[in-house]
């Protein structure tokens, strides 16, 4: 009887040392965390349209160009401060592996003077990393789902789905990033902002290669079928700009270096 009692507590040590070993082995052996998304595939570049010559006398077409991008911005940016200033400062950060080939990036984050934990949890899953960023903030909401995506392994190709706010948690933005490593071209869309753009509405911003008008912001707004194209030089800083609703023609308008308006080219 002695001898059954001590070979099953031997038994019991060797099997909890066995499982001690298979989970350090686990956590000393598991793959590279992935690398974070780049911030260019989730944060929309809106620079173009803080020209101070945007209402100015002769800066028409430019001021035109300008005032659609800065709606935009000014329509999301209320929605977006949190999760943009939360995906921001996860690159100040490193992650902890949790197993299943999941890490989670976990720090505070500060927005207007308040704090805000963040668990940021990326996924391998095949050759796509899932993204899922949760946002707590004490006394009002834990854990709160603020936006996910997916990206794939060779981080050309991205989509997130941004969710309006824990009081109301739709579907605010869908976001769509392209990466052309082959050619360096790049492209953004922000795609449905609930309640004050319509359903399938989306601006566009991107940049081309060996081409005059390197850079380009496309705004479709749904309602009024409205379609906006503006190309520019990104060095120079002329363009022009396209808008059958609001000149009445299909004709480019066209700005120079100063960004005064002139007879296109």
């Amino acid at each position: 009887m002695k001898s059954i009692k001590l070979l099953g507590i031997f038994l019991l040590i060797t099997a909890s040392l066995l499982n001690t070993s298979c989970s350090k082995k686990e956590a000393d052996n598991h793959p590279n965390a992935p690398q974070l998304p780049p911030k260019a595939s989730f944060i929309m570049d809106y620079s173009f349209s803080k020209a101070d010559t945007a209402h100015a006398k002769g800066y028409a077409h430019f001021g035109y160009s300008a005032i659609n991008v800065l709606f935009w911005n000014v329509v999301l940016t209320g929605n977006l401060a949190i999760p943009v200033a939360a995906f921001s400062e996860s690159f100040n950060h490193e992650p902890e592996y949790i197993g299943n080939l999941e890490w989670v990036w976990s720090y505070d984050v500060t927005v207007i003077n308040q704090v805000y934990h963040a668990n940021l949890h990326g996924t391998l899953v095949g050759t796509d990393v899932e993204w899922k960023m949760y946002l707590s903030k004490e006394g009002a909401y834990t854990d709160f789902l603020w936006y996910e995506g997916v990206m794939d392994s060779t981080y050309q190709e991205a989509e997130w789905l941004i969710y309006q706010s824990p009081e109301e948690p739709a579907l605010f933005l869908t976001v769509n990033y392209l990466n052309d490593l082959e050619n360096g071209e790049q492209s953004i869309r922000y795609t449905k902002a609930e309640e004050i753009i319509t359903e399938e509405s989306y601006i566009e911003h991107g940049n081309r290669v060996d081409v005059d008008m390197d850079r380009y912001y496309t705004i479709y707004l749904q309602d009024g079928d409205k379609l906006t194209e503006i190309e520019w030089n990104y060095a120079a800083g002329n363009g022009h700009v396209r808008d059958e609703v609001h000149f009445g023609d299909q004709e480019w308008h066209c700005w120079d270096e100063q960004r005064r308006d002139i007879e296109c080219p």
